[in-house]
C-alpha cells in the first residue's frame, strides 16, 4: 500500500496516516482507522483534521467521551483560525465549516443521550 510505502520512507508524514485511516474506515478497519488518526495526533497534536475525523469516527462507534474530548479538541484548536481558512488535511473544508459540524455532532451526541436517560 502507498501509505505504508509512505510511513516506511517518513514515519512523521502525518498525511499519509490521515490517507490511511481513510483507507481503513472505507474498508471497515475501524480499529486500524483510529490507531492511524491516534498516530497524526501524536505526530502534530495541532492537527484538527486528525482530531475531528477521531471524534467522528469514535463517536459513531460508540466511545462517547473519547469522542467528545477529540471533537472539542478540535474546536479548540480551529478557533484561533480565520474562519475562512481551509483546514489542512481536507479537501479545501473551511475552518468555520468543522467548527459547526463539530459542533452539530456533540450537540446530537448530547441530545442523544438526553433521549436515552
Amino acid at each position: 500500500m502507498a501509505c505504508e510505502a509512505a510511513l516506511a520512507a517518513d514515519p512523521f508524514f502525518v498525511e499519509a496516516y490521515l490517507l490511511l485511516a481513510e483507507v481503513c474506515q472505507e474498508s471497515g478497519a475501524i480499529d486500524d482507522a483510529c490507531d492511524a488518526l491516534r498516530r497524526a495526533i501524536y505526530i502534530a497534536p495541532e492537527c484538527a483534521t486528525a482530531h475531528f475525523t477521531l471524534g467522528a469516527l469514535l463517536l459513531r462507534h460508540g466511545s462517547l467521551p473519547e469522542a467528545r474530548r477529540s471533537l472539542q479538541t478540535a474546536i479548540a484548536i480551529l478557533s484561533d483560525d480565520q474562519p475562512l481558512a481551509p483546514v489542512p488535511g481536507t479537501e479545501g473544508l473551511l475552518a468555520g465549516r468543522m467548527v459547526e459540524l463539530a459542533r452539530s455532532l456533540l450537540s446530537g451526541q448530547a441530545q442523544q443521550g438526553r433521549k436515552v436517560g
